[in-house]
């Protein structure tokens, strides 16, 4: 459900980029100038609004459940059960690297 989401909002803010033909992108930070003569207002500005996000999200999604909630914390928990006993059994010299 969750990569449903996301490939929704994903394929939404893709369709407002512009074309990436046309957009240069430098992969380098000047570090020259520490105060910057922009406004850091400037570079946080998204193609979408948090309306956006949540009108692409089905509505059944913000519906509550009370037993789907308590299905992934109690698997999440014997997850990490899991792991620890998995973790603790596994005491040995050749996996320290892993643990320590």
């Amino acid at each position: 459900m969750h990569a449903i989401i996301f490939t929704i909002i994903f394929r939404q803010f893709l369709h407002q980029l512009p074309n990436s033909k046309t957009t240069v992108q430098s992969n380098t930070i000047d570090l020259s100038n520490p105060i910057a003569s922009e406004s850091s207002q400037e570079g946080t500005n998204l193609p979408f609004t948090l309306g956006d996000v949540k009108a692409a999200i089905p509505p059944e999604c913000f519906t509550p459940n009370l037993g789907k909630s308590f299905f992934f914390f109690f698997r999440d928990v014997a997850t990490i059960g899991l792991l620890y006993a998995v973790a603790y059994n596994l005491n040995s010299w050749l996996f320290f690297p892993f643990f320590g």
